[in-house]
Order: C-alpha cells, then sequence, then structure tokens
C-alpha cells in the first residue's frame, strides 16, 4: 500500500482499537464486577449488552451524522463520548453503584456506535479498489486485537479496591486516537442537502445487507456471548486463575486476528472460493460450541483456538460487504450502520441470554444456545455471499 493509504487505515484502525479496549475492558473482569457490586451473572451480562444498546442506538444517526459532516468528525465526537464514559465509570464503581455503572457503559457505548461506523466507512470511502481488501482484512481485526489487549490487561489493572488505573488507560488512548486522527488529512464525502430527504441506501443493496446484517447479528450474539464469559468458563470448571483464564482468551484472539488478515487475502485473491472459505466455517462453529460443553480441558482448549480461527473469517467479509455492494459512495455510511446495527444487536442479545441460561453456572446448556445460533448464521452467510462481488467495488 501507499504511504498515505497505510497512514489513514494505520489511524482509523487505532480509533477503532481505542473503541474495542473501552467495550472488552469489563468482560476480562467480570467475576471482580460481580464481586465489588454484589450483583448476579444476568445482571454482570447488561455490562456488555447495554452497550452494545447504545451503540445499535447511535448507529443509524452516526450514518447520517457521517454525510453531514464527515467520517473525520464521527470519530472524534465517537472518542471523546467514549472517553466521557470512562471518567464516569471510575466515580460510580469507585462508589459501588451499579446503575451508575451501567449509565457510564451506555454513555462509552455511543461513543462506540460512532467509532463504528466512522472508521471503516472512512477506510471504505478512501482506499483505493486495490487495496480495499487488504485494507479491511486489516480492519477485521480490530475486535481481536483490542480483545487481545484487554484480556492481558484487564486483570492486571482492575481490582476489587479500585478500577482506575484501567479507565485511565481508556482515556489516554482516546486522547492519542483523536490526536492521530485530527493530524491525518482526509477527503471529506458528505451530503449535500440538496435533496428532498438525508441519503440512504441504494434500494438494490438493501436485501443482500440485510442478510449480512443478520449473519453479524449472529456472529456478535455467539462470539460476544463467550468472549464476555469465557473467563469465567475457564476458572469456574477447570479452575484456572483470572490472569491464566484472561492469557489464554488472549491467544485465542490472537489466533482470530490472524485468520482476520488471511482472510482478507484470501478475499482478493480472483479464485477463492467464497462459500467454501467463508459459509463453511459457520456450520463447523455450530459443532465446536457443542464441545465446549462436554469436553475435558484439553479438548476445550483446542477447540478454543479452533473456535478463534473459524470466527476469524467471517468479519473481513462482513466489513467489505459495504463496500463491494455500494453503487456509490454515498451508499457506504448506510450501509455500515446497517452493518454496526445487527452486529450489536447481536451483542444486546448474546451476553446476557447466555448469561441467564447458564445461572448459576450450567455453561452446558448455553453452549447448545450458540450451536443453534451458528446454524442461523450459516444460512444468512449463504445467502450474502451470492449477492457479494468478488474483487470489485462501485465507491472508489
Amino acid at each position: 500500500m501507499k504511504g498515505s493509504v497505510v497512514r489513514l487505515v494505520a489511524v482509523c484502525y487505532f480509533v477503532g482499537l481505542a473503541g474495542t479496549m473501552t467495550e472488552f475492558s469489563v468482560a476480562p473482569v467480570t467475576p471482580v464486577f460481580q464481586r465489588h457490586l454484589h450483583i448476579s451473572s444476568g445482571s454482570a451480562g447488561l455490562l456488555m449488552s447495554l452497550f452494545a444498546l447504545a451503540t445499535v442506538i447511535a448507529a443509524l444517526p452516526a450514518g447520517r451524522f457521517t454525510h453531514r459532516f464527515g467520517a473525520k468528525a464521527t470519530q472524534l465526537l465517537g472518542l471523546a463520548l467514549s472517553a466521557i464514559g470512562a471518567v464516569v465509570l471510575m466515580t460510580a464503581y469507585h462508589q459501588g453503584n451499579f446503575l451508575a455503572v451501567l449509565a457510564a457503559r451506555f454513555f462509552s457505548g455511543l461513543g462506540f456506535g460512532l467509532i463504528s461506523v466512522g472508521a471503516p466507512a472512512a477506510i471504505s470511502q478512501q482506499v483505493p479498489d486495490r487495496y480495499h481488501a487488504a485494507a479491511m482484512g486489516v480492519w477485521a481485526t480490530w475486535v481481536p486485537v483490542g480483545s487481545v489487549v484487554m484480556f492481558v490487561v484487564a486483570p492486571l489493572l482492575g481490582h476489587l479496591a479500585s478500577v482506575a488505573p484501567l479507565e485511565d488507560v481508556l482515556v489516554a488512548c482516546d486522547i492519542v486516537a483523536a490526536l492521530a486522527l485530527a493530524a491525518v488529512p482526509m477527503r471529506r464525502i458528505t451530503w449535500d442537502g440538496t435533496d428532498s430527504g438525508a441519503p440512504t441506501m441504494s434500494p438494490a443493496i438493501r436485501n443482500p445487507m440485510l442478510w449480512v446484517a443478520l449473519a453479524f447479528t449472529c456472529f456478535t450474539f455467539d462470539f460476544f456471548a463467550f468472549n464476555t464469559w469465557v473467563t469465567t468458563f475457564y476458572t469456574q470448571r477447570f479452575h484456572l486463575t483470572l490472569v491464566h483464564a484472561g492469557l489464554i482468551a488472549a491467544v485465542v484472539s490472537l489466533v482470530n486476528a490472524g485468520f482476520n488478515v488471511i482472510s482478507g487475502m484470501a478475499l482478493a485473491h480472483p479464485t477463492t472460493r467464497w462459500y467454501l472459505v467463508f459459509v463453511v466455517p459457520a456450520w463447523i462453529l455450530a459443532g465446536l460450541w457443542v464441545i465446549f460443553a462436554y469436553g475435558s480441558w484439553p479438548v476445550v482448549l483446542t477447540a478454543s483456538l479452533l473456535t478463534g480461527a473459524l470466527g476469524g473469517v467471517i468479519p473481513t467479509l462482513i466489513f467489505a460487504a459495504p463496500g463491494r455492494l455500494a453503487q456509490s459512495p454515498h451508499d457506504v455510511p448506510g450501509a455500515m450502520a446497517l452493518v454496526i446495527i445487527g452486529e450489536n444487536v447481536g451483542i444486546v442479545m448474546g451476553p446476557p441470554i447466555f448469561g441467564a441460561v447458564i445461572e448459576p453456572l450450567h455453561f452446558a446448556s448455553g453452549f447448545w444456545v450458540l450451536g443453534a445460533v451458528s446454524v442461523l448464521m450459516a444460512w444468512a452467510l449463504s445467502h450474502a455471499v451470492r449477492r457479494l462481488k468478488p474483487n470489485t467495488s462501485a465507491v472508489r
């Protein structure tokens, strides 16, 4: 890639990474929040799901805001909201106020919704077509890499007395990301307001984008439920320490990120059989979740690594879909907003439903639910793949 493209992708990636770190800052230390705030597993799931609900609420206006003011302004506003939420959470945790902690997570989620639309929209709109698949392969690692960082850092910084050191790191990352973004030149692609209404997706891409969004809903339902509860699962069933459980979860996320990049290269290759690469893994995942329900530690560890690998290929296709389906640059923010809505509907539902099903810590039934949702994901992906255009884009 050219230097200017690399710089733009790197800065947008870091913005997304800062947002993802905020999103995942709670999951690795869920047992700490449960003990300090005296909450149940179901209530703890709200720490992730309310964040995601706020992201859904912010996603649609984020598409419109991006049309009006540009992708850079959307990301900057998102970073500001994320940082304010982190500061509020510090105070609320210290006071032992669970409702205020939920409110802080909701506020940060609004910022994440803006980031989730603005950053990939900037990449889709501004990266030349020949670099698009590779750029989206890199972008798709933002969630697993952010979770890796948090699975390693959060157990070390977050403890019963205070989560201030953890939240300080998050605020610092938001500030650095904002400064870097402000320094990067970015061509504004905005709606001039001359049409009768706000810009929307072209009718021709709405139906395939709905399949894409449904597939991502299922994906995030499974993986955010898993990521929220995986450290609790490891510690409760196999008696690992929280730090060791977090390190294993981080390794799984690294595997996931590696396959994000590999799938980006596969996406760009003209001979790739998309059904084999992007749909078959979803069918295999349905069976892997059941293994978690009954396997011994070596079997579960192997299944964890395989889950990270197979789950790494799907987001790359999802995030590439708006750019590949778009008929003009103005289609991208709306289509990306639909992806983010689908993503966060799954996040809203996954952790609390899984938490309610496993209460009190009956994990087998929860993993059966994840397997059923993976079947629906595979079905939706099979429909989406038929409509995507290999190695082409009308955006650039």
